[in-house]
């Protein structure tokens, strides 16, 4: 099966628990265990950010649902140069765009990875 892969939840995390209970009924339980269906921020996402590109891991996040948005993993992507905003001023200015970033990444995953998984927006 594809990658169905969801931005990050800036809203109640039982709604996007609930659409994946929907979707996968008991096979929903996956989504509790580490290193299955969710992506543990941008940093794992992507390859590679720079001015000039935006590169996204496809194989590392083939069978992922969603990214795990939290501060601590939006302050490592930042930190580590792999938050898909560039030239921001600071780490609170990464937090208050993680939803533009989410977007960002669902046009790059879309562009890049789209011949080989399904993408549900």
């Amino acid at each position: 099966m594809g990658s169905l892969i969801h931005p990050c939840a800036f809203g109640p995390v039982q709604m996007l628990l609930l659409e994946i209970k929907q979707a996968f009924g008991k096979k929903a339980g996956r989504f509790a265990r580490e290193g299955t269906l969710v992506a543990p921020g941008f940093s794992y996402a992507y390859a590679s950010v720079d001015e000039s590109a935006r590169v996204v891991n496809c194989a590392k996040i083939k069978d992922m649902l969603t990214i795990h948005c939290s501060h601590a993993s939006t302050d490592y992507a930042y930190k580590h140069g792999r938050f898909p905003i560039t030239g921001l001023g600071s780490l609170n200015d990464a937090l208050e765009r993680r939803s533009e970033a989410a977007l960002m990444f669902m046009d790059d995953f879309n562009d890049q990875c789209k011949d080989d998984f399904i993408v549900v927006k």
